[in-house]
């Protein structure tokens, strides 16, 4: 059973892809890891992934728990990786500024960037892991630590601007990472309407919250 071979076993804990693991382990996880890229998870069966990987369903049980348990380990493995990469642009944004003009420059162009590159599918592969972690204390335990981690970065950057005097003093760092992580996924909302938001229009609306409510002080 999992936990029997090596330690990335723990169901607390995301797996990381580059430390050492089994061949067949690492086979399983890859192949439910491309079928996530054309089928929807709930489509992805494990009779699919034994044959596509070439893997026994014994071998499958000795590395992971049940079926659930390698597909919420690629979930969460999905999920860390785009938390890496957001927190990059994140951690960009403010390095590289040395003035408040900068600054919002750079926080525009990150929103643009992350507001255009999203899609509707995977907008609703993100809102896919938080529904699926509601229900699933296994898998909730697995991300909680991976989206404190993207919220705190976050708020990172909204209170390092604020000790510069760049972003108005006064409104709280994580209900404010909290608050711009909602509104990029409640767009979501758009991706069923019969009328769709282009890109442009949406990206100016938060241009406009960006400069209105972050970036500019009360008079």
């Amino acid at each position: 059973m999992c936990g029997t071979v090596d330690s990335s076993c723990d169901t607390g804990a995301v797996v990381d892809p580059a430390l050492p693991m089994h061949a067949t382990k690492r086979t399983l996880l890859d192949t439910v890891d491309s079928l996530f890229d054309t089928t929807p998870w709930d489509d992805v069966t494990s009779e699919a992934v034994l044959k596509a990987a070439g893997v026994s369903r014994g071998s499958m049980y000795h590395f992971f728990d049940d079926f659930d348990d390698l597909v919420e380990q690629v979930i969460a493995i999905r999920y860390s990786k785009w938390i890496d990469e957001s927190i990059h642009g994140l951690q960009w944004v403010l390095d590289t500024a040395n003035d408040a003009s900068t600054f919002g420059t750079n926080l525009h162009t990150v929103s643009d960037i992350i507001h255009n590159l999203s899609s509707p599918t995977l907008r609703a592969e993100r809102v896919g892991v938080l529904l699926r972690a509601s229900s699933s204390p296994r898998l909730r335990q697995r991300i909680a630590a991976e989206q404190h981690r993207l919220t705190s970065a976050l708020a990172g950057v909204v209170s390092g601007a604020q000790s510069r005097g760049w972003i108005r003093a006064g409104i709280d760092p994580y209900a404010t990472a909290v608050f711009v992580q909602a509104y990029a996924l409640g767009r979501i909302v758009n991706d069923i309407d019969e009328v769709t938001v282009t890109n442009d229009d949406w990206n100016r609306v938060i241009s406009e919250f960006i400069d209105r409510v972050l970036l500019r002080d009360d008079d």
